[in-house]
């Protein structure tokens, strides 16, 4: 083990006395650092001494307490400053705790549990509990008050080391701190019960806590984590727009916070006038608010009190149908790969989509040079959803306006798709939905969706054109265009008004625009513009990025006629004509339902993206519309499977989900290779990938050799500080002449070692 002074100590090779000493020392740097601290009973956790709880030990006492070999543990909560821990006490939760904790420098551990205890500072936060509601064993742990934790230099009851508390642990508020303990619980359950708790169990597993705050089924409840679903959920709802079923909608909302959530009223209103209000045209008065709250809470409801608040464990796993239409929407959290860690290649199953999208598949395969299935199927999807665009919709206002990014190296074939997709446009009669190839200004991308509402604007060189509209300098007239592409992209379902002018008949109008984006980019080109900005701003989290092949084989293929159910359903498609009329200024949609098992998955999948959303790692924001983006590809897949009615079930939501998951975790993976801060920070980006490509381990000679385009001093402080950081680790490996030098991408846990400062992983 690692003593605060940085001498390792190994039992059996000191004396009593001397490994005493260095739990003295230990513990004179915990009360620096402003730690209360207890001896504890040597290889063990309980603390011997009468009243600990209100044992304030101070450096006069060090001797006294500690003048025997023992361990120690560290008094928690008010005791130490709003010290808290989050002791993780089983296997899953350990591997899904980077998921859903608030990223912190303090954690501790031992070899068989690394990293299970997670330090926070927050004050007046309660202890909670979070058990399985099966076994009854505990799953995770907030201990604050009346409790302390053993840390190092302590051994564990079973001869394993403790690690050292050091680094700062993090700022968290007391409500977020129980929303990501039973946000954890709640994984580490859908893990092990994918198919939903047995109906005999109880409907909820109450987190206990010493405020007994926990909701129950019946009686409304102010409990943060269930507000914070709650505001979440309603996020994603349609704002009501006056002569668009506004009545309807924001009835909906009221119905969902106070007997779906089962919010106390007051909360339900609070939410609906600060987070709903601002987003409906126009507001709602206050009165007019209240009256829709009372008559949620007045009505009868089909469904029970508190559903939203407990449906993921009241599923029976009688209910078959249930089960096998949201075992993958549940294993999409439970077959997670951990931030940082590359996820699988594309899953070939998600390229079988039956109708017009397979069939685009198909053939863009059977005519391409060079075969990039991954992108046909981008292509596929772009064309139906261009085709449905302003004449289908789901209950809930999603359409099918989609920004896709298609990207692979040049020469690679990634243009094929979009060339497929132009003459199945152009041979349909359809020339009116290929929107234009270039944008000049955001103006002209403005007069080109108004002259064509539903149309999909094919980019070449997307990367280039992104780093040219994010430098106001250089092209002030793109620089609004991103801005512009993501108000029409949020207005597909309502109104777009683009600037005002004096002349009041010059501002442009659009009603309900489905802008389609099916662009193309080399891999370099495209990561290299992205920004924190484009993660944070939301732009990034409006696409959807397809990834080819690299370099695939070169084959011999002839020209094709464009299979004739292919245009046939294009011109159904096109001559199409919902309700009684069709009116550009004022089009009406059919809407397309979904059914029972399509609303479990969707259910399921919401509650992933808000837990992934809360846990803040790195790229958090990209999975604020990663629901969004799965209901619009959902009704993609219906109207491709079946053009003539079109329904959501389980096969076109559990598709939609998995595909977005996919893409999601992708897209945050290479976000975290590429986005930088600065120059340092890119060029740090840089020489870590260099080492990830090379298979994570690679010899300082040979990295040197790889990173030529860096002078020797900056090179060695980008090692140095990647060494730091924790990002890699540096070994020496013996040979028969001298050491060589391997540096390792580390493996995300390890000791602290506090003499350096530094957290050393792997």
């Amino acid at each position: 083990m690692i003593d605060p002074s940085g001498v390792a100590v190994t039992e059996g090779s000191s004396s009593h006395d001397e490994v005493a000493s260095r739990i003295r020392g230990a513990a004179r740097a915990y009360l620096d650092h402003g730690y209360a601290v207890v001896p504890v009973k040597y290889r063990a956790k309980r603390a011997f001494l009468r009243d600990w709880t209100s044992l304030r030990i101070s450096h006069k006492d060090i001797d006294m307490c500690f003048a025997k070999r023992t361990n120690i543990g560290i008094i928690l909560g008010e005791a130490s400053g709003g010290l808290i821990d989050i002791d993780l006490d089983c296997d899953e939760a350990i591997e899904l705790a980077p998921l859903f904790l608030t990223s912190t420098s303090a954690t501790t551990g031992r070899a068989s549990k690394p990293r299970s205890h997670w330090w926070y500072r927050s004050k007046g936060a309660p202890s909670a509990q979070f058990k399985d509601p099966l076994s009854g064993r505990m799953i995770a742990e907030l201990r604050s008050d009346g409790h302390q934790t053993v840390v190092g230099p302590s051994v564990h009851e079973s001869g394993e080391d403790i690690d050292v508390l050091c680094g700062e642990p993090t700022s968290v508020s007391a409500a977020d701190l129980r929303f990501m303990l039973e946000a954890l619980g709640c994984a580490v359950l859908i893990r092990r019960y994918p198919a939903g708790l047995p109906a005999q169990t109880t409907r909820r597993p109450a987190t206990k806590s010493l405020d007994n705050r926990s909701a129950t089924p019946g009686i409304p409840t102010c409990e943060p984590s269930v507000v914070a679903r709650a505001s979440a959920y309603i996020s994603r709802m349609p704002p009501a727009i006056s002569g668009q079923g506004g009545h309807n909608a924001t009835y909906a909302v009221a119905t969902t916070l106070v007997h779906g959530f089962g919010l106390e009223l007051s909360i339900a209103l609070q939410l609906m006038r600060d987070e709903y209000n601002p987003r409906c045209e126009p507001p709602w008065g206050e009165h007019e608010l209240i009256h829709k709250v009372k008559d949620a809470a007045t009505k009868p409801h089909q469904r029970p009190f508190g559903w939203l608040r407990d449906q993921t464990f009241e599923r029976a796993k009688s209910q078959s149908s249930f089960s096998t239409a949201t075992e993958a929407a549940s294993n999409t959290l439970s077959d997670s790969r951990l931030p940082g860690l590359r996820p699988d290649e594309f899953p070939a199953d998600l390229l079988e989509v039956p109708g017009l999208v397979g069939e685009f598949v198909k053939y863009d395969i059977a005519t391409s040079f060079r075969e990039q299935p991954v992108l046909a199927l981008a292509g596929g999807i772009s064309l139906q959803a261009t085709l449905a665009g302003r004449k289908i919709r789901d209950e809930f206002g999603n359409r099918t306006n989609l920004y896709i990014v298609s990207v692979a190296g040049t020469g690679a074939g990634k243009d094929h798709a979009r060339q497929v997709l132009k003459s199945i446009l152009h041979g349909s009669g359809l020339n009116n939905l290929l929107g234009n190839e270039d944008i000049a200004s955001d103006a002209g991308l403005i007069a080109a969706v108004k002259e064509s509402p539903s149309a999909v604007f094919l980019l070449d060189e997307f990367g280039k054109f992104l780093a040219t509209v994010g430098n106001p300098q250089k092209s002030p007239h793109l620089y609004g265009v991103v801005t512009t592409m993501l108000r029409l992209f949020s207005c597909a379902g309502t109104v777009f008004r683009g600037k005002a002018y004096a002349d009041t008949s010059k501002t442009p109008v659009i009603v309900q625009p489905c802008m389609n984006l099916l662009a193309t980019s080399v891999p370099e080109s495209l990561f290299a513009s992205l920004t924190h900005e484009s993660i944070s701003d939301g732009f990034l989290a409006r696409q959807l990025m397809f990834e080819g092949k690299e370099d695939p084989l070169r084959k011999s293929c002839k020209s094709q006629d464009i299979p004739k159910s292919i245009l046939e359903t294009a011109g159904y498609w096109g001559a199409l004509r919902p309700g009684s009329g069709f009116d550009l200024d004022a089009p009406e949609q059919l809407v397309i339902v979904r059914d029972r098992d399509a609303e479990d998955v969707f259910s399921d999948f919401g509650r992933v993206c808000e837990l992934r959303e809360r846990a803040r790692d790195f790229g958090f924001q990209l999975w604020s519309r990663a629901e969004e983006k799965a209901c619009r590809l959902a009704l993609v897949y219906a109207c491709s499977a079946n053009p003539h009615n079109p329904k959501i079930d389980a096969a076109a939501a559990t598709w939609a989900v998995r595909l977005v998951t996919h893409l999601t975790e992708r897209l945050i993976h290479l976000a975290s290779r590429w986005v930088s801060h600065g120059y340092f920070d890119a060029q740090q980006n840089r020489v870590y990938r260099v080492i990830e490509d090379a298979g994570g381990t690679v010899s300082r000679s040979e990295l040197s050799r790889r990173t030529q385009w860096l002078k020797g001093k900056e090179r060695n402080e980008i090692i140095d500080n990647l060494i730091e950081t924790g990002r890699i680790t540096s070994k020496e490996i013996p040979t028969d002449t001298k050491p060589i030098t391997v540096l390792c991408i580390s493996a995300g846990s390890g000791k602290f070692n506090s003499s350096e400062g530094a957290r050393e992983r792997g």
